[in-house]
């Protein structure tokens, strides 16, 4: 009989580590997926502003720097924005990767967390 008690206080230790790792993947996964949306939303924007700027010539433009702005040519404007969209991608890329990988541990622990309830109850 104190066998059984042993690996029940076990299998709740197990399962209170295991439920920890869970809710700290599920953090980590909401927090990426933030920044994936964050990311994709500055894509966006900063093609709809390639997309207007490209429409018009001989306008001066100006790029925000901090609180001012500054008149830029055209060129150096499309360029960074056009830097902005592909680091953009690259970023999203990235953290896409990331949301797997928490994902797959996610599933994992969910796994194990279910496996413990199991040996538990037989």
């Amino acid at each position: 009989m104190t066998s059984i008690a042993i690996s029940d206080d076990e299998i709740k230790k197990s399962f209170v580590e295991s439920q920890a790792k869970m809710i700290e993947f599920q953090r980590q996964l909401n927090s990426v997926r933030s920044q994936i949306q964050a990311k994709d939303h500055e894509r966006r924007a900063a093609m709809l502003t390639l997309r207007e700027v490209s429409l018009f010539e001989n306008v001066p433009l100006y790029k925000a720097v901090g609180r001012m702005f500054l008149k830029d040519t055209k060129e150096n404007i499309l360029s960074g924005l056009n830097s902005k969209i592909e680091s953009s991608k690259d970023e999203v890329a990235k953290l896409e990767k990331n949301a797997e990988y928490f994902d797959r541990n996610l599933k994992d622990v969910e796994s194990s967390l279910r496996e413990l309830l199991q040996k538990r109850y037989e």
